[in-house]
């Protein structure tokens, strides 16, 4: 029973995710698949600028988001693409909220 729980729980949070990154404009997601992580398309933000330093890839990308608006994701450099950075969504649920309302700052913020 709790391993339904927790599928139940991953989810509800998973659908979240995915419709808020529905709502930041320029990025995409596909749903992924009974994981408690998801990709999210960069790639309509690279070649803008954030404070006149150009996003190339999805390192730079992650690493400003940090340094920038304290959000902490991974870049999908790692796992072979510079289109993409991972979201885990196994984090509680009012700093998943606050970081995906930070990080739609951030893409605001681009030019």
């Amino acid at each position: 029973m709790p391993i339904k729980a927790g599928w139940v729980f991953r989810k509800d949070r998973r659908q979240a995710v995915l419709g808020r990154i529905a709502e930041i404009p320029y990025l995409s997601v596909a749903p992924p698949r009974g994981t408690f992580y998801c990709f999210v398309n960069v790639a309509a933000c690279l070649g803008w600028k954030h404070r006149d330093m150009p996003i190339e890839d999805a390192d730079i990308f992650t690493s400003l988001l940090a340094s920038e608006a304290g959000v902490k994701v991974v870049s999908g450099n790692e796992f072979g693409s510079r289109k993409h950075i991972r979201i885990s969504f196994a984090v509680p649920e009012e700093a998943l909220e606050l970081g995906l309302d930070k990080m739609a700052k951030f893409v605001d913020s681009l030019s």
